[in-house]
């Protein structure tokens, strides 16, 4: 299919109140009903792209100076063999910038992960490729606001074997930071890594590894932080002596050299990760899991950047089944939000859910949206005023899924929902979300074709 394509489709339009549910017509978008006095929840424009008829997705988002939108994610790809690392630039009145492809050293699977822009508009991918000798390495990539290819470099750790990068954030220089996954040297089980790599070329300025105190065990860290002082904050989890994982942040110094690390284990012992983190003034707040299935809950908490615990908080939804963590948002009120899914036992019937604490560690409220069958909400981004927007699927009656976004005000009350489907046989996931400016939400995934096609899909709302 061919840029921006829209296939086309019968016209179904559902309206319910406070439900928006809206599907593509005759190779364009049906407008939405008019929502309020400030259009809020308005779906400005619709986007898909597609290489060939293989598989495209998308993965992550940023904004960048002029509402410009840039996203990174797969494309051609067959999900374990094949595929190149994709990003794009949109405009901010949807007009496809350019389009960009990387595929690594050995025309194996490549991908793109996370992504970020710096205040000269250089933009950054960090994803994976895949190799003969030493299986999947970090990959990061750098492009200029025009899509010039400045530097590409590829990471390899001590072990050789997989190594899996799972952020990526940007100094005030530009210098770029990687956090992931990475196995240790003769066998020694996966270790947290951080990594700096210099804004110029490339080259790799420093790596620190945390390894924890079981022989063997596996750590890794999820997601990283950085303070006006260029202290990296990367946090994830680390195997104990008992068998079960400790949650885990340590502090690396601006030049490599580790401060502080320290370990929490939740309530109940079994499994603790984090798996985001947010820096607010002098104080990390974090997110993840803890427990044991089936009664796995959320966990956050607030720390110190001096290593001193605020607070730790866990959460279990009313059912007493699993509640999975898949994003964090705090806003500069401390207000922390965590976008999850409640797990029923059945893949096929799970619930959106999002949560609030506030800055005092103090629950406020838990909201939960299914629709007729499933939903989960794998994104959330928040404002200064505390709003929130949450984004994923929900699936009709049947199975078949449709991309979910919601605001929630403040006080927990939903401003609007979308349901964005494309077609009866087709299903839309949003996989991330970014802010833009004063008005604009971004909402970015996929859309499947069944068997074996699927295309990005980028939508633009007024938020």
């Amino acid at each position: 299919m061919s840029a921006q394509h829209v296939v086309p489709h019968g016209r179904i339009v559902v309206v319910l109140v406070g439900l928006i549910v809206a599907a593509r017509a005759g190779g364009a978008l049906l407008a939405p009903p008019a929502q309020a006095a400030s259009n809020s929840g308005e779906l400005l424009w619709e986007r898909t792209w597609n290489r060939t008829s293989k598989i495209d997705s998308l993965q992550a988002c940023c904004a960048g100076p002029g509402g410009a939108l840039y996203v990174c994610g797969d494309t051609e790809s067959n999900w374990t063999t094949q595929g190149d690392l994709l990003l794009i630039k949109y405009a901010a009145n949807g007009t496809r910038s350019w389009t960009r492809t990387w595929a690594g050293p050995d025309g194996l699977a490549d991908w793109g992960w996370r992504v970020a822009v710096d205040r000269n508009g250089n933009v950054i991918a960090a994803g994976g490729t895949t190799t003969t000798g030493s299986g999947k390495d970090w990959a990061i990539v750098k492009w200029s606001a025009n899509g010039v290819l400045r530097w590409a470099t590829t990471y390899n750790g001590l072990g050789g074997g997989d190594d899996l990068a799972r952020d990526l954030e940007l100094d005030s220089a530009g210098n770029v930071y990687v956090c992931g996954i990475s196995p240790g040297a003769f066998g020694s089980g996966d270790d947290m890594v951080v990594a700096k790599y210099r804004a110029g070329n490339g080259t790799l300025a420093w790596e620190e590894r945390y390894v924890g105190p079981l022989a063997g065990g596996g750590d890794g860290a999820f997601a990283i932080a950085i303070d006006s002082a260029r202290n990296t904050y990367m946090v994830g989890f680390s195997a104990n002596l008992s068998g079960g994982d400790d949650a885990m942040i340590v502090k690396v110094d601006a030049d490599g050299q580790r401060v502080w690390a320290r370990r929490t284990d939740g309530p109940t012992g079994g499994w603790n990760n984090w798996y985001d983190v947010a820096l607010v003034g002098d104080n990390l707040y974090v997110a993840g899991d803890c427990g044991s299935d089936p009664a796995t809950d959320l966990f956050v908490g607030k720390f110190t950047i001096g290593n001193a615990t605020r607070w730790t908080r866990s959460y279990d939804n009313p059912g007493g089944t699993n509640d999975w963590t898949n994003g964090m948002a705090v806003n500069s009120r401390g207000d922390l939000y965590v976008a999850a899914s409640v797990d029923t036992g059945n893949p096929m019937a799970r619930t959106a859910e999002v949560a609030k604490w506030n800055a005092a560690g103090q629950f406020k409220w838990r909201r939960s949206f299914r629709g007729p069958t499933s939903a989960e909400y794998w994104a959330v981004t928040t404002n200064k005023r505390g709003y929130v927007w949450c984004a994923g699927y929900a699936a009709d009656v049947a199975s078949q899924r449709d991309a979910l976004i919601a605001k929630y005000a403040p006080s927990g009350a939903r401003k609007w929902l979308w349901r964005f489907d494309a077609g009866s046989l087709e299903e839309e996931n949003v996989n991330a979300l970014a802010l833009s400016g004063t008005t604009a939400l971004y909402a970015i995934g996929e859309s499947a074709v069944p068997p074996d096609d699927q295309t990005t899909l980028v939508m633009k709302f007024r938020r």
